[in-house]
């Protein structure tokens, strides 16, 4: 791949020491393989090779420290190449020229380039070592026959392992880099994953795409085109040309390398971009597919030289596309999810301030409609106790069923107003003795009661501990179920409110002997507005008029004070309604209806 922008690879070099410690190795064993030699001929050349000898090692060892100081350079490896040749070619000198046994060493000295630098090195390292060897011919002073055959031989051998060694040592230099490169690549395109799948916003998310295929490939001229399902055109939310990003309009699918994308689902590698086309070179894109369904592309391209991308390139975009393709769809998925929630907080904040209208309307209403009702209820009892003068029993009769309705219409207002409340402030909650609201609850309850010829009584069993509740809130739990108690009671019954420790609960009990409960109205009877439709003819004044609140106000209740509400009945057998409250030493901080002041 020949990108400009590619990121520099380092080369796959062997240290200098790798040639000295091969020729020091070869060395030492040419002074030794001498020795026999060398008792026969004389000590003359034990001296010059040890030097040479030395010289090497201390060569290249310093060579070796300064490269790993310093770093590669051109500079040590010039030195390495020319300082070891220079001692292979004076040791060579001392052992006897072209007739020494030791040629060999310039094939170990070609194979130890090649091994370096590949087909170049093992060329420059036979070019060095036939100067060599003409060098050593010109120190032997002699142009004879043998002199000669075995320059050309040493010269043929040379040039072979160059040949050979330069191509294995290629093909090591090519694997190694192979190696590397797809280790970088496989650390960037995990990189990447990792970077674009953590962004979500889209504009950052395709700047970050293309900054990380930068790392790979010339992004110069780079776009993403994303395909709209509804109109079939392309969006290009990003587009670079010569390194400048630009604004494209949406467009059709007719461009014909992007339309092949996608129609294809494949990658397109044009290395050489057809004739008839006068901008573009070099052209790769690769489709980006979530699920089967394609959403874009991604384009690299070149407008000066052909051949730019190759096989590794789509492998590369490949992955990329894949990895964006998820990252945009998480992205859009993102988008539109944060849309949908700013669209309900408006719509709730619209519904909220609907709702607090509505609350307070019923509020303005309710109290409109009360204050007149006391005036009416006032007058009406004045009416009754014959303040403003007699009346007749007619009379009576007639304005104590206006009185009931009126006291209707106020207790409903009550009811429809305590549903329509605030949350109650922790605050009011405080510890209470619940026989003790019992019992007012009976005494408020009275009244209604011997009305309709009922009994009340109570039955409190064991010590019964404070509980942390609202008392306000309570009292209208007690008057609820009393008041349900005695209007679906029949004539002569007995109402009978009970309470006891059970567990670590209370339970409160309000036992009627009216005309039951069926299992078809039990399951609904705490809902809000449901009224049951009795088939018995009931006695109480109070049975025929409700808006089906009371119930439901009951369970809202309890269940804010952490309370369960049920109810045990049969046809016919009169009603059991239970609710329990915890026993707590702590404050509750539950959600209740509004408290509002008591009357009994």
């Amino acid at each position: 791949m020949q990108q400009e922008n590619r990121p520099p690879r380092r080369d796959i070099n062997t240290p200098p020491l790798e040639t000295g410690v091969s020729f020091l190795t070869l060395a030492a064993i040419a002074i030794l393989g001498a020795a026999g030699v060398l008792l026969i001929k004389g000590q003359s050349v034990v001296i010059p090779l040890a030097c040479l000898l030395a010289i090497g090692l201390v060569l290249n060892l310093a060579l070796f420290r300064l490269e790993r100081r310093h770093g590669p350079s051109h500079f040590w490896e010039w030195i390495a190449r020319l300082g070891n040749l220079a001692l292979i070619t004076a040791g060579l000198h001392y052992s006897w020229g072209l007739s020494s046994i030791y040629l060999p060493l310039y094939a170990v000295y070609v194979v130890t380039g090649a091994t370096r630098y590949g087909r170049q090195g093992a060329m420059r390292c036979v070019v060095l070592s036939v100067v060599s060897l003409l060098a050593l011919l010109a120190m032997g002073g002699s142009l004879a026959l043998e002199p000669l055959v075995r320059l050309a031989i040493n010269v043929g051998l040379v040039m072979l392992t160059g040949a050979i060694a330069g191509s294995l040592g290629q093909q090591r230099i090519d694997a190694v880099q192979a190696a590397e490169r797809h280790a970088e690549e496989l650390a960037v395109l995990n990189e990447i994953g990792r970077t674009i799948n953590a962004r979500l916003d889209v504009d950052h998310l395709l700047g970050e795409i293309r900054r990380q295929a930068g790392l790979l490939m010339d992004t110069s001229n780079f776009y993403v085109a994303l395909l709209d399902d509804e109109t079939g055109r392309l969006d290009f939310p990003l587009l670079y040309r010569n390194g400048q990003r630009e604004k494209v309009i949406p467009q059709s699918q007719d461009e014909k390398f992007t339309a092949r994308v996608i129609q294809t689902r494949e990658p397109l590698l044009l290395a050489r971009v057809p004739k008839d086309d006068a901008h573009r070179r070099s052209w790769l894109g690769v489709p980006m597919i979530v699920g089967e369904k394609v959403i874009g592309i991604i384009t690299v391209q070149n407008y000066d030289q052909p051949n730019v991308f190759d096989s590794g390139d789509v492998e590369i975009m490949q992955t990329i596309g894949a990895q964006a393709a998820i990252a945009l769809e998480n992205a859009r998925l993102y988008q539109e999810t944060r849309q949908r929630a700013e669209q309900l907080d408006h719509a709730y904040k619209e519904l909220e301030a609907l709702d607090q209208r509505r609350i307070k309307f019923i509020q303005n209403t309710s109290h409109d409609l009360r204050a007149p009702l006391t005036f009416i209820t006032s007058y009406i009892e004045l009416v009754l106790e014959e303040e403003l003068g007699p009346i007749t029993e007619r009379q009576r009769k007639s304005l104590k069923i206006v009185l009931d309705k009126a006291n209707l219409l106020a207790r409903m207002a009550k009811e429809i107003v305590m549903l329509e409340r605030p949350q109650l402030d922790p605050d009011t909650l405080i510890p209470t003795s619940l026989p003790h609201l019992a019992r007012a609850a009976l005494q408020s309850a009275e009244a209604a009661a011997q009305a309709a010829h009922i009994t009340l009584r109570t039955e409190i069993t064991g010590d019964i501990p404070q509980a942390f509740v609202s008392p306000q809130q309570l009292m209208h739990v007690f008057d609820n179920l009393l008041s349900n108690a005695i209007k679906y009671s029949s004539d002569g019954g007995t109402v009978t409110l009970s309470i006891k420790n059970v567990g670590d609960a209370i339970q409160v009990a309000v036992q009627d002997e009216g005309i039951g409960i069926s299992k078809e109205d039990q399951a609904r009877i705490f809902e809000r507005f449901y009224q049951v439709n009795p088939a018995a003819n009931l006695t109480s004044p109070y049975h025929s008029d409700s808006f089906g609140l009371g119930l439901a106000i009951v369970k809202e209740i309890v269940e804010a004070h952490g309370g369960q509400v049920w109810v045990e009945s049969e046809p016919g057998q009169g009603s059991n309604f239970y609710f329990t409250l915890p026993k707590r030493t702590n404050m509750v901080t539950a959600q209740v209806p509004g408290t509002g002041s008591y009357k009994s």
